[in-house]
């Protein structure tokens, strides 16, 4: 029985598509997913400011574009930098949302 996770998308480019992505593509894979604007983890990207309208929730930072994650606003990242902090970034290979955080106990502890 797959697990049931609330999700929101916000700060990506114009015209980007939150029923039909690559990150929501693959979670559907492994959960039931439910797009909300009360979501408990919130998917950011680069292009805005409105992940600050959101509390309570896991924001989960990740672009394609060469920029570097502050870990002061977000709980988790993932990009193309070589970089290091714990288990709170994944480095994206391919443009790929990295199956590293499928498997880690980021969508369980919640």
């Amino acid at each position: 029985m797959k697990k049931n996770i609330k999700i929101d998308f916000c700060d990506f480019w114009k015209g980007f598509n939150k029923t039909n992505n690559k990150i929501i593509n693959i979670l559907k894979k492994h959960y039931n997913v439910e797009i909300t604007d009360k979501p408990d983890f919130l998917f950011c990207s680069c292009f805005g400011g409105d992940f600050r309208n959101y509390n309570n929730c896991v924001k989960i930072f990740t672009t394609g574009e060469n920029v570097i994650p502050n870990f002061n606003y977000y709980d988790y990242a993932s990009g193309f930098d070589f970089i290091d902090f714990g288990d709170r970034y994944f480095r994206k290979l391919n443009g790929f949302l990295p199956r590293k955080i499928l498997d880690s106990q980021i969508f369980y502890n919640r």
